[in-house]
């Protein structure tokens, strides 16, 4: 680890134009790993130094990384289990918590620390949330009150997030088998008894009477309508609760629920899908006369193309392979180079791109003068690529297709290009060809899949500050941090990047 002194680890910093071996290491990490920062985002030499040339070096630094992100992540927890946001609490006030954000922070913290005091705090704050508002309540005070203001509600993946969260509590709990963990699941996590609903029927019900509404909000807050963003977590989310029902015998339910989840998806696939520009569209049925006179309607700059959709797929842990999410993401990378200067003048990197929210952003974190790349989103982009390899060596073959052809012939041409002609070559229009493991093509991929997300890894951590703090995006033109500081869900997209990178190393 990282973490761990060692007089005989000899640090390499790029200082004054020429690699300087100094044992910054054995006096202090921290400071070390300060002084590094401070030069990646300025000099190539000490990225391809640590990409290409010293791999362990490399490794170590990411290890620093994971620990500092969790520090700094548990700080935003406040004892009676609420979670904020960030540490601003002006320009932009972000001292609440929100349901979906509280989700995904201890879903990623459970699987970091194993941690059962912290889970179960998260539990007791949920509940009393749900004692006083809906489920698709969306913001509350960190006192655990319902924010009073007018906001953009309901939110629905609030509940399906938490779901998802419960029921894997609850299957590690009964499968476990102790003494009380059965009656804590049956006593706070599921029932039954449709007069005495717990945590993870209360809202599998709620889920199941408001999936199909118009009025629902999307993760950025910003727009009504029907999200895949939504859709994709409600899916898994009942899926995820039926199966938990079936274990324990309770079939009506589980039926009930996979019912739901089945027309969930079939609506996705049905009007999500666009097939004339090969993405998936990320939101659908806009409601009339919903905006107020004055208010802001993102309609006008949205073009469907958001990485929502991604972050779909990873935060319900579905395999990323679907050719279809790979062309959506191939087209949001092509906005991503238009959309920011950082990224057409970016010269570290063969491949990664600053990945921003979605072309027309406007957000810049404290007025709408317009958008930035986003630690989420650059974090999210990295962590794909993990799964992609992790994705192709279960199935221990590739496929390639007429969409995500372009996909892998940009990613080939970054790392290997005296083989991207092989791939251009090939003929898919009729019939996928499938790479076997044993094919030097697709070796190649995987490699430069892995490539691909370390790269995404160094990009987004070489915005971040010198003390290795996160904040919610980074400027599009010179890349300083600005917008929420310390955004809790800027660490945890970055552990859930390296928790993926890390299933590669075992």
């Amino acid at each position: 680890m990282f973490g761990h002194k060692s007089k005989s680890f000899c640090f390499f910093l790029f200082l004054g134009g020429s690699f300087l071996s100094c044992d910054l290491w054995a006096v202090s990490p921290s400071l070390c790993v300060s002084v590094l920062r401070g030069r990646l985002q300025r000099d190539p030499e000490i990225v391809d130094y640590y990409l290409h040339k010293n791999p362990k070096a490399f490794e170590r630094f990411l290890d620093h990384e994971r620990q500092v992100a969790l520090d700094l992540l548990l700080k935003n927890v406040e004892k009676n289990g609420a979670v904020a946001a960030a540490s601003s609490r002006a320009e932009p006030d972000y001292g609440y918590h929100w349901r979906r954000d509280g989700a995904l922070i201890y879903r990623a913290l459970w699987r970091e620390t194993k941690d059962e005091s912290l889970i179960r705090k998260y539990i007791a704050a949920d509940l009393e949330m749900l004692q006083q508002a809906s489920p698709g309540k969306a913001k509350f005070n960190l006192d655990l009150t319902p924010y009073a203001g007018i906001w953009a509600e309901p939110q629905n993946d609030g509940p399906a997030l938490d779901l998802l969260l419960l029921s894997e509590y609850a299957h590690f709990l009964l499968n476990r088998a102790q003494v009380g963990d059965a009656g804590y699941v049956y006593n706070h996590l599921y029932t039954s008894n449709p007069r005495s609903p717990q945590l993870i029927t209360y809202q599998a019900e709620y889920i199941m009477n408001f999936f199909d509404q118009a009025n629902d909000v999307e993760p950025w807050e910003e727009g009504w309508g029907r999200h895949f963003y939504n859709a994709k977590v409600q899916i898994q989310s009942l899926t995820e609760a039926a199966n938990l029902a079936d274990f324990l015998w309770d079939s009506v339910a589980a039926e009930q629920y996979r019912k739901v989840a089945f027309e969930i998806q079939r609506f996705l696939q049905k009007e999500h899908w666009d097939e004339n520009r090969k993405i998936y569209r990320s939101t659908v049925h806009h409601p009339e006369n919903i905006y107020r006179p004055g208010e802001y309607d993102w309609r006008k700059n949205k073009t469907e193309l958001d990485i929502e959709v991604l972050l779909a797929y990873l935060h319900t842990d579905s395999r990323v392979d679907d050719s279809r999410l790979l062309s959506t993401f191939f087209e949001l990378r092509k906005a991503a180079r238009a959309e920011y200067l950082l990224n057409r003048t970016e010269q570290r990197f063969k491949y990664a791109l600053s990945m921003g929210r979605y072309p027309g952003d406007m957000w810049d974190g404290v007025n709408r003068t317009g958008g930035n790349p986003w630690f989420i989103s650059t974090f999210a982009a990295a962590e794909m690529f993990f799964k992609l390899v992790e994705n192709y060596k279960e199935s221990k073959a590739l496929v390639v297709d007429r969409l995500n052809h372009d996909f892998f012939v940009e990613l080939i041409s970054a790392f290997a290009p005296e083989k991207a002609e092989l791939l251009s070559q090939l003929q898919i229009e009729l019939h996928p060809y499938e790479m076997k493991q044993s094919e030097e093509l697709y070796l190649i991929l995987l490699n430069a899949l892995k490539k691909a997300g370390d790269e995404q890894l160094m990009l987004g951590l070489s915005h971040t500050s010198p003390d290795g703090r996160i904040d919610e995006q980074f400027n599009g033109f010179h890349g300083y941090m600005q917008g929420a500081q310390n955004l809790s869900w800027s660490y945890t997209a970055l552990l859930t990047a390296l928790r993926a990178r890390e299933k590669l190393l075992d």
